[in-house]
């Protein structure tokens, strides 16, 4: 077993935990908190960047390839 490679299996579970995690907190900065208010903008770039970092650990989970931790 290689060490967050494509047989990691913990990490991959782990990344794919993080990835509905992230995608929720994405959906919710977007949808609920990013509108009618001063921090509307940092909001939405707050909801952006968690929906994209759901993207990578969920693209993590599923193939193996493209670890976010190692960039």
């Amino acid at each position: 077993m290689e060490f967050n490679g494509k047989d990691d299996y913990l990490a991959r579970w782990i990344h794919g935990i993080s990835a509905i995690v992230l995608g929720f907190a994405g959906v919710i900065l977007l949808r609920f908190f990013g509108n009618n208010n001063r921090w509307d903008l940092r909001l939405n770039l707050a909801g952006f960047a968690a929906l994209l970092l759901a993207i990578r650990c969920a693209w993590y989970a599923i193939s193996g390839s493209g670890n976010p931790n190692n960039d």
